[in-house]
């Protein structure tokens, strides 16, 4: 089961586990930056009063994931004024933010994707 909480972008100053860098998984699964990206989510939920549920997740699953992504990288610019009443948003350039860390660990559960040496 893989968890994953999108939009983190907006997350970046609630924790640090949202400031780390990609895990770039050049050469195989980045098993310890994965597992490091885990265990501060495990704790950030658990800040947030969601043990209960983390738990469940893991009782009810052999194998449990958790993850971290955004797919623009940033929030949208909110240009000024409006059409018709709605306020233009833009998205200018896409980062994408460790989209691709659900289908590595996934692959790599399966044994499509080998674990990074080191």
């Amino acid at each position: 089961m893989a968890i994953v909480l999108t939009k983190a972008d907006l997350l970046r100053d609630a924790a640090d586990v949202f400031r780390e860098p990609d895990l770039l998984h050049a050469g195989g699964f980045n098993r310890h930056g994965a597992e490091r990206q885990q265990e501060g989510l495990r704790q950030l939920l658990t800040e947030c009063g969601q043990s209960t549920i983390l738990s469940s997740v893991e009782n009810n699953f052999e194998k449990v994931g958790l993850f971290a992504v955004s797919a623009l990288g940033h929030e949208p610019t909110v240009e000024a004024g409006s059409v018709d009443g709605f306020v233009e948003q833009r998205i200018g350039r896409i980062q994408p933010w460790r989209v691709l860390d659900p289908l590595v660990w996934l692959l790599h559960h399966y044994g499509y994707v080998k674990a990074m040496r080191g």
